[in-house]
């Protein structure tokens, strides 16, 4: 079997050999290596030194599948508490919506926060950039007739169906390298509709485009981030960790010197701009696990094989960055099928350049063998890491680590057709792991990654349904991609796996937060490939 890989940017492939990317990979079960894993999960915030309450319970992880049986779905996104003065966005949580086509935009969006502001990030997809040069034009219905993102937010309840004075709305056109505190604006709720602030409410937009603006040639999209102060938003300090805001997201199109009309994207899917209560969830810190504190009297691993069929298939650009698609990535990216793949990559990157090589993993696990009547105390996913992308040594940058995060989905969707713009969006990330570069063979590395999704688990099992996991990343470096095997490996040891510990019926579940490792406290040197060391 031949795995190609590819560097981010890269359009040619290199050799087989050592310091390569292309792999010649042989397996066994032997090559299931017991390295160590002291960089995996962990689902506290990435500081010592931040607020410690606990902001996810598993009676609130009830309440929330509750909620989403009863209506449409309900989107939440879990920010990450950044105990830094800069925000590195590659630390932060990232959701998405849209679709990439030559009329449609997609995009990810990454959301995080520190002691004084909160970090909304758009990266989007776009075949045509297009932005106003006159600063005159800054009112709302002005901005909003080029590339502009809005993002809405409700400090309050988020219940109502008009915009309370705790709703707020940013609007930003993207305008680099101009003054882009002239393209930005903000709007807060009176009760009934919005009044105009102007750019009275101090907030910092800052954008860039790839590719060339405001032209008939084809471009590669644009990213606008907004650094918005908690004292703009009527917060005295930092909120209490643990806070549930309600977040809107409504992206603005232009393709054309006309500006013929496009329609608007947004997230999440029952959104109107004007309701906070169809907004989607913020809840500002990571989610602790609860674990069950009385003993397991059994234990269940479910992979392909073993205790059932479990379905999975990667979307987006694979090793190769999507290189079958060279000549047009905007019609053939979102409509790639990779069914019956026996390996996947998980890639993203600040850079929105490179979209072409980003890459998602969605996988289900039947619960069926799961014996009814009982608790559970713990679950862990595990996937087998073999690889990662930028392995061709200078000049390229070397791979970087990677913060790997777990999402879980509702909705039902089939290996044979799923594609970057079918596949469903996430209901809510969960779970998270540091993910090393690797060396690369002989022989070929077999390092198992876990994630902890007890919370996950336990809302399926409950609830009756399968465990809908996605794998996504909010990286920012170039070569960060990671590569793992998929349930299609015929190597049967070497496929995803769902282990679950499960406990007597009415077991107590506490919550217990595990500090997240960070690259500097590991020994970066033993993971890179040999001709990168020092």
């Amino acid at each position: 079997m031949t795995i190609l890989a590819k560097s981010s940017g890269a359009r040619q492939r290199i050799c087989s050999a050592v310091c390569a990317t292309t792999l010649i990979v042989f397996f066994s079960q032997n090559h299931l290596t017991a390295q160590s894993n002291s960089l995996n999960s962990s689902n506290s915030s990435n500081s010592s030194n931040a607020p410690s309450a606990t902001i996810s319970t598993l009676s609130q992880a009830r309440d929330l599948a509750r909620a989403r049986a009863a209506g449409p779905p309900v989107r939440r996104v879990n920010a990450p508490f950044v105990d830094a003065a800069t925000i590195d966005d590659s630390q932060t949580a990232v959701f998405w919506f849209g679709r990439v086509t030559r009329a449609e935009n997609y995009v990810d969006v990454r959301v995080g926060y520190n002691r004084t502001a909160l970090s909304l990030q758009a990266n989007v997809f776009d075949r045509r950039v297009w932005h106003d040069d006159n600063a005159a034009h800054n009112s709302f219905a002005e901005l909003t007739q080029w590339d502009a993102v809005v993002f809405y937010l409700d400090t309050g309840t988020g219940s109502g169906s008009l915009p309370a004075n705790t709703t707020y709305r940013f609007v930003a056109q993207l305008n680099w390298p101009n003054d882009q505190a002239k393209f930005q604006i903000a709007a807060r709720g009176n009760g009934a509709n919005w009044a105009e602030l102007g750019t009275s409410l101090p907030f910092t937009a800052t954008s860039v485009w790839r590719g060339g603006p405001n032209d008939e040639t084809d471009d590669r999209g644009w990213w606008l981030n907004l650094l918005i102060p908690f004292k703009s938003l009527g917060l005295a300090a930092m909120p209490q960790q643990g806070a549930l805001w309600r977040l809107g997201v409504q992206l603005f199109d232009r393709d054309d010197t006309a500006g013929a009309p496009i329609p608007t994207q947004f997230w999440p899917e029952s959104f109107q701009p004007d309701a906070p209560n169809t907004w989607g969830q913020l809840a500002l810190g990571w989610p602790n696990q609860s674990h069950g504190t009385a003993p397991s009297v059994s234990t269940l691993t479910v992979r392909n094989g073993l205790n059932g069929s479990v379905m999975d298939a990667p979307a987006g650009g694979g090793t190769v960055c999507a290189d079958p698609y060279l000549d047009d990535y905007f019609t053939g990216f979102g409509q790639a099928n990779y069914a019956q793949a026996d390996y996947f990559n998980v890639q993203n990157q600040g850079d929105v350049a490179d979209w072409p090589c980003f890459s998602k993993f969605y996988i289900t696990f039947p619960l069926t063998a799961v014996p009814p009547n009982l608790s559970v105390i713990s679950a862990t996913l595990t996937a087998v890491q073999f690889g990662n992308s930028g392995q061709g040594g200078p000049p390229e940058p070397a791979p970087d680590w990677s913060l790997i995060h777990v999402f879980t989905t509702n909705e039902d969707w089939q290996d044979t057709t799923l594609t970057w713009n079918n596949a469903p969006y996430a209901s809510e990330n969960l779970s998270r792991a540091w993910v090393a570069p690797v060396k690369l063979p002989p022989p070929v590395p077999s390092v198992p990654i876990t994630w902890d999704v007890t919370e996950a688990v336990d809302e399926a099992y409950r609830t009756g349904q399968p465990l809908r996991l996605v794998v996504y990343s909010a990286d920012g470096a170039r070569n960060s991609g990671k590569y793992f095997w998929t349930s299609d490996m015929r190597d049967d040891v070497l496929r995803p796996s769902l282990t679950i510990a499960l406990g007597a019926a009415g077991s107590n579940p506490t919550t217990t937060p595990v500090p997240l490792p960070t690259p500097g406290n590991l020994d970066k040197h033993n993971y890179l490939p040999f001709c990168m060391r020092d």
